[in-house]
This record gives structure tokens, sequence and C-alpha cells, in this order.
């Protein structure tokens, strides 16, 4: 395990492109870590938007800056960002899939769909039967995920990304907003203590995973499910649905998942926490 000191109030974590980049909530920055020495190779201003989240792919890093209403885009290459893209207001989760970048409008009941060749933006409703709060956004192969929390509830709309429109609702429990997408399914946390497991054949939930835990952040790779635990742990879950352990990460806040480690955020401490699972 190792523990790389970044900027002030670490959030959204994202590992692609080479390296893993974390938001820096108060001092409006993003850090690039190099997974090869767990060192800060760069610390990147963004501006305005104190909180928002991170996506890597198509060549660039993504950042939503909510305070803003806007995406920054990083370049890989040059540690700066190329172009800052107007969306709808409040975004906050954004994911890349299907050759765009999908950003969720918390205020504005509307996903916005960018085109990473152009930067144009088109607008997604996502239905405004359901309090148009979207929150967190995921892809997969083919689709587009989005939770929609209502009060004392949560629905998954799925987005088909070839028409743009709404092909499904599933309602997934108590209030939470977190995604995840791997192990052949899309997995869903609730503020019960729970993760909701949708298989994408059938868009229905088909089982859930007891974390023992609130859930705040959720990523899948390696095999598992890694979930966060606020200020207190990452938690690995089975695919098959079992929890197979915690481990205490003071401040934990998000995971994300590179090639051979989860990394999880600390705001706390102000740092990114290494960790390499046993198999």
């Amino acid at each position: 395990m190792a523990t790389i000191a970044v900027g002030l109030r670490p959030g959204s974590i994202v590992a692609g492109e080479g390296a893993v980049w974390v938001k820096n909530h108060a001092d409006q920055t993003v850090s690039r870590i190099d997974p090869e020495t767990n060192t800060v190779t760069a610390t990147i201003p963004i501006g305005a938007g104190e909180f928002g989240y991170l996506a890597a792919g198509e060549g660039s890093v993504w950042a939503t800056n909510n305070d803003a209403n806007t995406v920054s885009r990083i370049d890989p290459r040059t540690n700066a960002v190329q172009a800052t893209i107007p969306v709808g207001e409040n975004p906050q989760g954004i994911a890349v899939g299907s050759g765009s970048v999908w950003v969720a409008n918390h205020r504005a009941g509307s996903v916005s769909r960018i085109d990473p060749e152009t930067n144009r933006v088109s607008e997604v409703i996502v239905n405004y039967e359901l309090c148009c709060s979207p929150q967190a956004v995921a892809t997969s192969p083919g689709a587009v995920w989005v939770t929609v929390p209502d009060p004392g509830k949560q629905h998954l709309v799925r987005i088909d990304p070839a028409t743009n429109r709404v092909i499904a609702t599933v309602a997934v429990g108590e209030s939470g907003g977190r995604l995840a997408v791997g192990e052949d399914a899309v997995w869903a946390a609730t503020n019960t203590r729970t993760v909701a497991k949708i298989d994408p054949a059938t868009n229905s939930v088909v089982s859930r995973v007891d974390a023992d835990a609130i859930v705040f952040g959720a990523t899948a790779g390696l095999g598992s499910i890694w979930v966060t635990s606020p200020g207190e742990s990452l938690v690995r879950i089975d695919p098959a649905g079992n929890r197979v352990g915690e481990l205490r990460i003071r401040g934990a806040v998000f995971p994300t998942v590179g090639t051979t480690a989860v990394w999880v955020s600390s705001e706390t401490t102000n740092s990114v926490v290494r960790v390499e699972p046993l198999p």
C-alpha cells in the first residue's frame, strides 16, 4: 500500500490515459499521478466549480464543474485544459462511452452528450416524471446508465446512445446515486447499506449485496466491485454477491481501478491511497 499527497480535499478519481487523476475540490485543481512511481507529476488548475467528477477516455480527461455549469477538457499530453465546455445546470456525474462524453445535469433534468471531435453538446431529456435530478452516469456497450434519485427512492434510467432516448427505467430502492459497470452487470449503491446488481439483458435488479456500510463511491475491476464507506473504508464485493472484506482508510471518498491496483481518494488526509488487492 502507498499513500500519495495530492491537493486539498480530493474527491473524484479516475484511472486512464496513462495516469491516475484526482479532482481536488478546495483548490480547484486536478492532480496527475504516475502509477509507475506513485508520484504527482502535474497539478492542473481547472477554475471555478468546486465540486465535480472525473472521467477519462477519447484521448482526454474530463472534469465537471458544478458551480460553473461547465466541463473542463484536459489534454494528457500537455497537462493543460484545452477546452471549457458549457453544459446543463449543476453538472455532476460524467462518463465516456459510445464515442461520446455523457454528463448528468442535476438541476436541469437532462444529460449532456459531448462530441469529443468537436466539443459540441446535445441534450438528452432523462425523464421529467422522476423528479429530474440525474446524479451519476456510467456506460456499458450500447448503453448509458443514469441514476435519478426521487424522494425516498432511486431510479436507474437506460439511454440508447443510437437514439438518445430513454428505453428502460429500473427501480433500485432507496436513494443513493453511485454507479459502477463491470463483471457483466450494472451496480447501483443505495442508502440502505446495499448495492443493487442490475442485469443489463433484462433491465432488472437480480440481487442485492449487503455492504454493511453506507456506500459513497463505487467502481468495478480486477474481478471485484469496490465501494467506499464515507470517511471510513474500502469494501470489496465478489460479483457473485458476497462481501469479501474491508480495509480501513481514513477519509475514504471515491475509488477507481487501474491496471493492477485500486486507488482511493482520502479527503481528510489530502491524499490518494494505492491498494494492491490480494487474489
